[in-house]
């Protein structure tokens, strides 16, 4: 695989990703075929581990950051959309509203919006369904209706997106109300036989060249970034609720961060807004007001696993794409389950899988339909 820039000379320089050895190690002093892992900030080049990848990362650099920035910026968040004016819509629309009842995790929203335009306006390039994208005011206002009648003030919310299922709860801010996600604790290993360090373990042996881990007495010492980055990693693989949550949180423009507690017995996440994170200093808010919300969220992780002797937070602008593309990975079902962990998955909901199912064909036929015609 190589990566080049492009252009006449009397042009601007465009970038041009072109995929030459695309079965090959993207280090060109390593020849491993099958190359498994991908550059999780530019998405063009893959890896046969994570040793090949830094090594080769002083040459990939400059142009990693080149491509991140111009292909690499998360889409809008979407809504599920059906069409007002056809009857299976109504009646499939019907059947999923009245399924949003409470469950053990929250209370389910039917919060759908119509399509407008023609059917081609909601399938993108490569045929996928774009869903209903809808200005922050009107989906804060559709959402604010229907919690309006909830009497529990910690109620949970469920909001369906396209990318899955995001968490929501009110909470009094300093002038009015204002949202954040409950603390989720998506692991809790005590009294199983492995714990959050076990899981680290098995996610770094999954990225190491030979798919072992050296003894941790003659291994480079991980850093607190770099024990955070792959926490936010496990959070995104075994919770598919964090990325729509983030999503959920962009649809409403609900400034925050998302705070990630990691020791050795447990893992737990939550989306805070801007008001309730004042505790954690002048630097985390400047960094929130002053984040690109198209591509970047502030996360905030800490605890054992992170710097077992400082107790450090660490503070970075993490980018979307690359926890919507750990969102989108899935996990070996008997790694969680071992270790205690709780996967969410919404997204797979039969009713809901369906009816985004019935407006992907849908929409893919109408645009074949006017394609012929």
């Amino acid at each position: 695989m190589s990566i080049t820039t492009a252009g006449p000379q009397s042009a601007p320089a465009r970038l041009s990703v072109v995929l030459e050895t695309k079965d090959v190690c993207g280090n060109p002093a390593c020849e491993v075929a099958q190359p498994r892992h991908k550059c999780a900030r530019c998405m063009s080049i893959c890896y046969c581990s994570k040793e090949c990848q830094v090594s080769h990362y002083p040459d990939h650099k400059s142009l990693c950051k080149q491509i991140a920035a111009k292909f690499c910026v998360v889409a809008e968040p979407a809504f599920i959309g059906y069409d007002p004016h056809d009857v299976i819509d109504q009646q499939l629309l019907q059947e999923v509203s009245g399924s949003m009842e409470q469950t053990d995790d929250g209370r389910l929203l039917p919060v759908f919006f119509p399509h407008k335009g023609q059917a081609t306006d909601h399938i993108g390039s490569e045929g996928q369904y774009l869903g209903v994208s809808v200005d922050k005011d009107t989906a804060l206002g559709v959402i604010e209706e229907q919690i309006a009648d909830t009497t529990d003030p910690d109620q949970v919310h469920l909001v369906p997106l396209l990318s899955g299922v995001g968490r929501l709860q009110q909470v009094r801010g300093p002038s009015e109300p204002t949202f954040h996600s409950p603390k989720i604790f998506t692991l809790q290993s005590k009294g199983v036989k492995g714990n959050l360090c076990d899981l680290i373990l098995w996610r770094r042996t999954s990225l190491s060249k030979d798919g072992i881990v050296p003894d941790q007495r003659t291994s480079p010492k991980h850093s607190p970034t770099d024990n955070a980055n792959l926490v936010l990693e496990l959070v995104c693989l075994l919770d598919k609720t964090v990325y729509p949550t983030l999503q959920l949180m962009r649809a409403i423009g609900n400034p925050g961060a998302l705070v990630v507690r990691a020791d050795e017995n447990l893992l737990t996440w939550q989306f805070k807004s801007r008001y309730e994170l004042r505790a954690f200093g002048e630097n985390v808010l400047q960094s929130i007001a002053t984040q690109d919300t198209s591509s970047q969220i502030v996360t905030l992780t800490s605890g054992e696993c992170i710097d077992p002797h400082a107790n450090s937070t660490v503070l970075m602008m993490s980018p979307l794409h690359v926890m919507e593309a750990f969102h989108r990975q899935k996990i070996p079902g008997n790694i969680p389950r071992m270790l205690g962990a709780r996967v969410f998955d919404f997204a797979q909901r039969d009713q809901l899988h369906d009816f985004i199912q019935r407006q992907q064909s849908k929409h893919t036929q109408s645009e074949y339909e006017e394609s012929e015609a």
